[in-house]
């Protein structure tokens, strides 16, 4: 009887895995990649949308925003399933040895000289927090060992 049980458990249990890495895969998340005049690189990801098309248009929508403002700059957008380790980390609010805007729907990464990437970010956060009413924060790289 002991048998049955551990065997239930453990479909079960393969079962709940399969059903969370089918659904983690399904996500895709908005990622736009801004190069700017001066060495300058933002990085912009959204929190995963539940499908590619979605997310296809969500980046297009962000990317003809930044073409408006900033028709000379290079843009590449994408939507992958699975993130960089540090964007990932950036994206649940942890430092990166980058400075990161952080709100609860997206984060931009900021990739220049620290000085100038520090007061784009603190820059930027203080923009999008009065424009969009919503809360965002300039996230200082972590400190290097």
């Amino acid at each position: 009887m002991k048998h049955v049980y551990l065997w239930t458990a453990l479909a079960i249990a393969a079962l709940v895995t399969t059903i969370v890495l089918w659904h983690t895969s399904s996500l895709h998340y908005p990622r736009v990649v801004t190069t700017l005049p001066g060495n300058i690189t933002l990085t912009f990801v959204e929190q995963p949308m539940g499908s590619e098309e979605k997310c296809v248009q969500k980046s297009e929508i962000v990317s003809a925003k930044i073409r408006e403002k900033c028709p000379g700059c290079g843009i590449t957008t994408s939507c992958p399933t699975r993130l960089s380790e540090t964007e990932t980390r950036a994206l649940h609010g942890q430092a990166i040895n980058l400075p990161v805007v952080h709100s609860a729907l997206s984060i931009t990464i900021i990739d220049t000289e620290e000085k100038t990437a520090m007061s784009i970010c603190n820059s930027m956060a203080e923009k999008i927090t009065k424009l969009k009413i919503q809360q965002a924060n300039c996230i200082a790289p972590a400190k290097k060992h």
